[in-house]
């Protein structure tokens, strides 16, 4: 009996011990997760980025001037609660989205900075089957039948129109005059999918304007790609960040186009210089990434006041039995909070602030790294949010630095043709022209440079293998355009006119 006596009390003796430590690490937990961000507060304030989104949105700019200052593109971004304004700003948006309609398969010259133009033949063929056009139009009119088509839509020439007698772009209203929504994940962009569809008919007119020798009017294409972007840009987020690159990107497309004309006069390449010079922002995804990072902790600062719903709310989807139990505690949002923001500080922001696109890029494996799950299931508990939130980044920074350089080379190839319009050739080394050229963001040098057997000339970078080719970029076995920003891409990345050298 005294055994039997002896083992309850060590019985309730370690129970008791167990609600001790229970109850010390309930206590020591959110002491600890209150120290770990105070720390976390500090970095930020040392790095000047805020746990706002709002602050980081440029003063709003004046209606005057502004590119979407026009009644077809005013509301936009709007999301109504009215039935009524709701319908007029779909039918609003369903009108600019027509411009595209018939153009979808379009692949406007794939892979063109890197010697592949615009096949207008089998372009018109597609847009007789689409009914863009009537009929196949004789060889060499196709440029001129796509152009009339186009403009035929009313909406195209009003953007054309817009450009010419416009500063700067920013939608209306602006992000900070529009309701925004508690759960800042949930930011309606509406806005953003009719600005990308208007893209390609902009590129095709303007490829077919370059065709026929008209640059003035492909010049009035590209400034009002130019001032789509800039406006996605104004609202610094990743979403818009795509939005604004992909532009961008697809622009390229058409300054190749105008660069490849050896009659383009040197009246036509100092404005094309211009709207380039513009387009340089290195501070671009920054901003973004900043404005992210914004959203996901203010989103967080909203789920610890309603914890119930977080799963359902981020994920779009119900929560399991354990996610439930787990959002249910009250440190477990903490502990995503705390494990997000060193996340995004060490490995994307501050990567980014001192090292540019190159230096995040570098990180991007280290990050991805830290979002492994592991085993047993409970170890993930600190990642939940950052799994949901954080995007698979290596891929938008590959691409945001591929544009960045090929921006460069078209700004280095303005200098090059403007050189040729003056000297009546081409310089045999970059160091013969005067103005300061842009560098190569990877190697932080000038492009290496080359007179090619065509009479013309190739720029290039090593790419993010890091390299040197010599320009080589592998052509892929199916025949397309070379996947230039895969992480497997072991070429150069390119600025030819021709397949070959």
């Amino acid at each position: 009996m005294f055994r039997s006596f002896i083992r309850w009390r060590s019985l309730v003796a370690i129970f008791v011990v167990f609600l001790l430590l229970l109850a010390g690490a309930m206590i020591a937990i959110p002491r600890s997760l209150k120290r770990r961000w105070a720390t976390i507060e500090g970095r930020m304030a040392e790095a000047e980025i805020s746990a706002k989104f709002l602050p980081l949105e440029a003063k709003p700019l004046s209606a005057e001037g502004n590119f979407f200052n026009h009644h077809d593109l005013i509301g936009l971004p709007l999301k109504e609660n009215d039935p009524a304004k709701q319908k007029l700003l779909e039918a609003q948006r369903q009108k600019l989205i027509g411009l595209q309609a018939g153009l979808e398969n379009v692949t406007l010259g794939d892979g063109s900075t890197l010697g592949r133009p615009l096949d207008f033949k089998e372009t018109a063929k597609l847009l007789v089957e689409k009914k863009v056009l009537t009929s196949q139009p004789e060889s060499g009119a196709e440029a001129q039948a796509i152009r009339a088509a186009l403009e035929s839509r009313p909406v195209l020439p009003m953007l054309i129109e817009q450009a010419k007698v416009s500063q700067h772009a920013e939608f209306i209203p602006a992000l900070s005059k529009r309701p925004l929504p508690a759960l800042l994940v949930a930011l309606p962009a509406p806005h953003l999918d009719v600005i990308s569809r208007l893209s390609k008919p902009l590129i095709l007119h303007g490829m077919a304007c370059v065709e026929l020798g008209d640059f003035n009017a492909a010049l009035n294409d590209l400034r009002a790609l130019s001032f789509m972007s800039e406006a996605c840009r104004r609202e610094s987020y990743f979403i818009t960040e795509l939005v604004a690159i992909t532009l961008d990107a697809q622009a390229l497309k058409l300054v190749w186009h105008l660069l490849a004309q050896p009659t383009l006069p040197a009246s036509a390449l100092k404005p094309l210089r211009e709207l380039l010079a513009k387009r340089v922002d290195p501070q671009s995804f920054y901003r973004a990434a900043k404005g992210d990072f914004a959203i996901g902790l203010q989103t967080l600062d909203h789920l610890r006041q309603h914890p119930q719903a977080w799963i359902s709310d981020i994920a779009g989807r119900k929560a399991s039995t354990a996610e439930a139990e787990l959002q249910s505690n009250p440190w477990i949002l903490d502990l995503n909070r705390c494990f997000y923001a060193e996340l995004y500080l060490d490995h994307m922001l501050l990567p980014l602030s001192r090292l540019g696109l190159s230096g995040a890029l570098a990180e991007a494996p280290a990050m991805q790294a830290r979002l492994e799950t592991r085993d047993p299931k409970w170890l993930n508990l600190d990642k939940l949010f950052a799994m949901i939130m954080i995007p698979t980044t290596e891929v938008m920074l590959r691409m945001n630095l591929y544009f960045e350089i090929q921006l460069h080379q078209a700004l280095t190839a303005c200098e090059i043709e403007l050189f040729q319009r003056q000297h009546g050739h081409y310089p045999t080394a970059l160091t013969e022209l005067r103005n300061q050229l842009p560098l190569d963001s990877l190697t932080q040098r000038p492009f290496s440079y080359r007179l090619t057997r065509d009479a013309r000339y190739q720029l290039w970078s090593p790419g993010h293998d890091g390299k040197d080719d010599q320009g080589h970029v592998p052509q892929e076995t199916d025949g397309s355009a070379p996947k230039t920003t895969r992480a497997n891409y072991l070429g150069d990345w390119t600025w030819r006119y021709t397949l070959t050298p």
